[in-house]
Formats: C-alpha cells, sequence, structure tokens
C-alpha cells in the first residue's frame, strides 16, 4: 500500500466493527498508519471539523458520498 491510497479496513471497536474507508498515510514494516474516513462532518464538533479536509475526487476515488479525512 502506498501513502494516499484508499482502501477498506475492519474497524473494530469493543464486541463489534464495521468495515470502513481509510487513508494510507505511512506503510512502514508490518504496520500501516491510516486515518478514517466519514461522509459525517456535520455531526463533528467545531474542533474536529478543523482538523479533516474534504476529498474532492471522491467518487474516483470509489467512495459513494462526499467524504472527509
Amino acid at each position: 500500500m502506498q501513502p494516499f491510497e484508499i482502501f477498506i479496513a475492519y474497524i473494530s471497536w469493543g464486541s463489534g466493527g464495521k468495515a470502513r474507508p481509510v487513508l494510507v498515510l505511512q506503510s512502514r514494516g508490518n504496520g500501516i498508519f491510516v486515518y478514517p474516513i466519514t461522509t459525517q462532518y456535520e455531526n463533528k464538533s467545531g474542533f474536529i471539523r478543523a482538523r479533516y479536509f474534504k476529498i474532492d475526487n471522491w467518487a474516483e476515488a470509489g467512495l459513494g458520498r462526499q467524504s472527509i479525512c
């Protein structure tokens, strides 16, 4: 995986989880550092919204809706 690629990862929490799109930031050794992608921009706090950016070519990236990360 290369930096800035988008792929689907299983994100787990507690006893559950979901397959979600993520943005690859860095791949090092056996580790991959990713940033979550979401469509829920309006539901985020101002603190979080100030740190996210819109993905301009979201459809070309294989995402179903306007997304942010």
